[in-house]
């Protein structure tokens, strides 16, 4: 018995070519309009009912232009001319109005119809709503638009603000010289033409007298600090930084090593194993290190005897620098405020300060790319500690 014929392509679709061919177009989202080189519509699918709003019915032996927004039909006679050449149209973007009077615009691409000789009758136009699509392009290209329009009032802003802040600069660093020349010269003078009375006059003015002549001394003195203190944050503030490896344990011990207060029988600071190296500027570090040093060592007891401890450990990829004293110890409330500038924890006069130490302290450590901060309770001593990025 002979084996049944294997299926073809053919007689495996449920549809003749034809019909499938129709099939195809009527299942179409996209709008497949005929029509006849006089623009007149020879067919019209379900895709073109549901862009346009016109049934079928509506639209069959209508001219296309139908769909055309006033004003634009003289654009069909160039398509036609077109079409009549045997060329196509492809992606033509255009406006078309619906049934409901609303405007879309849709991507054409035409194509000629030709009949068995070869001559061309007709054309078969295919439209997709790009509506949404331009839409979103037309809000992308306002919002760069505005975009830019924005840039442009930001960078002129920048430039206004740079302008004034280059003014500000120069007007501080006349400012910081005025300080550190005009002021202090004169301050200079009253204290020191204050000691000279006190020395040559003394005794002619009596125990009160004097009194009054040591406290223009020391007030002169007091504010020739707070200036110069003014002046190491404003430096602090303005100078350009550079991180380079730092060996902080040799920083530490040359510190300690040129101040006496810091040293026996003053004062016991001790380096708890080699300290950690760092990365920071050199002389932002000895700064830091030198104004907690001076706190730990200031803020004790009378009579007892300033004991300090150095260390350092690894946190992640900073090194923290801890300075942990026995000293009065810090309110809690302080302990918010204390890194301010001109804050003074106390003000009582055994403690004396400008209250500026502490702010330079955070605003070098920041130029470091670093942190600090206190752990503290009154009458227990503290834990002051500075963060630095670890060296390489």
């Amino acid at each position: 018995m002979p084996s049944p014929p294997l299926p073809t392509a053919a007689s495996t679709s449920p549809f003749e070519p034809s019909a499938l061919l129709a099939a195809i177009v009527e299942s179409s989202e996209d709008a497949i309009i005929g029509k006849n080189l006089s623009g007149m519509v020879m067919s019209w699918n379900t895709g073109a009912e549901r862009m346009f709003g016109y049934m079928a019915a509506e639209m069959i032996a209508q001219p296309i232009t139908r769909l055309f927004p006033p004003g634009t039909e003289d654009t069909e006679s160039a398509i036609l001319a077109q079409l009549q050449r045997g060329e196509r149209v492809q992606h033509y973007e255009a406006e078309r109005r619906r049934k409901d009077g609303t405007t879309i615009i849709v991507s054409l691409t035409i194509s000629p119809i030709r009949d068995a000789q070869g001559r061309i009758v007709g054309a078969s136009k295919i439209a997709r709503d790009i509506t949404s699509q331009k839409q979103a392009q037309l809000a992308l290209e306002t919002a760069r638009r505005e975009l830019a329009t924005h840039a442009k009032v930001l960078e002129e802003k920048v430039r206004e603000r740079t302008a004034q802040l280059e003014e500000m600069v120069a007007q501080l660093n006349a400012f910081s010289y005025s300080l550190s020349h005009d002021m202090r010269a004169p301050l200079r003078s009253i204290k020191g033409f204050a000691e000279i009375v006190a020395t040559d006059f003394g005794e002619k003015l009596g125990p009160q007298g004097m009194g009054h002549v040591r406290r223009i001394i020391n007030a002169a003195a007091r504010l020739d600090q707070l200036i110069r203190d003014v002046l190491s944050f404003s430096r602090v503030s303005r100078q350009d930084v550079t991180l380079v490896p730092v060996a902080l344990d040799q920083l530490v011990r040359d510190v300690i090593s040129e101040r006496a207060d810091l040293q026996p029988p003053k004062a016991v600071v001790t380096i708890a194993d080699p300290l950690l190296p760092i990365q920071g500027q050199g002389a932002f570090v000895t700064q830091c290190v030198t104004n907690l040093l001076d706190n730990a060592v200031k803020f004790v007891s009378p009579g007892v005897q300033p004991r300090v401890v150095i260390h350092t450990e690894h946190r992640d990829h900073v090194v923290r620098l801890w300075v942990e004293d026995n000293g009065i110890g810090i309110e809690p409330a302080a302990q918010k405020t204390l890194f301010r500038l001109f804050y003074r924890g106390h003000t009582d006069a055994t403690y004396p300060g400008t209250g500026v130490g502490l702010a330079i302290v955070r605003k070098a450590v920041e130029r470091m790319h670093g942190r600090c901060g206190v752990q503290s309770m009154v009458g227990q001593g503290s834990q002051f500690w500075i963060e630095f990025p670890a060296a390489s």
